[in-house]
């Protein structure tokens, strides 16, 4: 189930338009849903039962379990029980939801710049909020590390690298925005 959602929540724009995709637990608490959510590498943002998914389930009188519902810019609910998860392309449709296109992607990824680099951070700039995958690799392509995996808001930012273990040198950042990557080239000197 959660590869589906993940699949139409990136294809529907990550939360950058329209459509919100949010996961709402009837019970639990935040760290059993942050547990679920890394065991099963959910993408889209969760909030518990103790959180409010409780008080979702009420206002919207969502009574199944798993479910998606589709709420309309009014917080009138259009559709309650989105299931199987197959349907839900067909449901959007209806409502004149169209998925985001690689051209948006291409556009958004190509405005992503890498900043600002020293041996200790890394500073980016972001085009529109989103989700976000940047990672560091050597030229020979071996995964160094994750520098951003999830949500980031636009604008500029800055991350730490753990670089004691690397050499001064040339590396990698391939950055991911839905299924567009990109790469610049960057110098770590200590």
């Amino acid at each position: 189930m959660v590869p589906n959602i993940n699949t139409e929540y990136e294809k529907y724009g990550s939360n950058t338009k329209g459509l919100i995709v949010l996961a709402a637990h009837k019970s639990g608490t935040d760290a059993n849903i942050q547990t679920f959510d890394n065991t099963n590498k959910v993408k889209y943002p969760s909030i518990s039962g103790n959180s409010g998914g409780t008080t979702i389930f009420s206002t919207y009188q969502v009574n199944t379990t798993p479910t998606l519902i589709l709420i309309a810019p009014d917080k009138k609910i259009v559709e309650k029980d989105i299931w199987p998860i197959a349907n839900l392309p067909t449901i959007l449709a209806k409502y004149n939801f169209t998925p985001i296109t690689n051209n948006l992607n291409e556009k958004v990824v190509s405005e992503i710049a890498v900043k600002n680099v020293n041996a200790q951070k890394i500073g980016f700039s972001i085009p529109i909020d989103g989700n976000y995958k940047i990672s560091l690799y050597t030229v020979e392509g071996k995964k160094v590390m994750d520098l951003v995996d999830g949500f980031v808001a636009k604008g500029e930012h800055a991350v730490s690298m753990n670089t004691h273990e690397l050499s001064s040198g040339i590396y990698l950042v391939k950055m991911r925005f839905g299924d567009v990557n990109k790469s610049q080239k960057i110098m770590i000197n200590k």
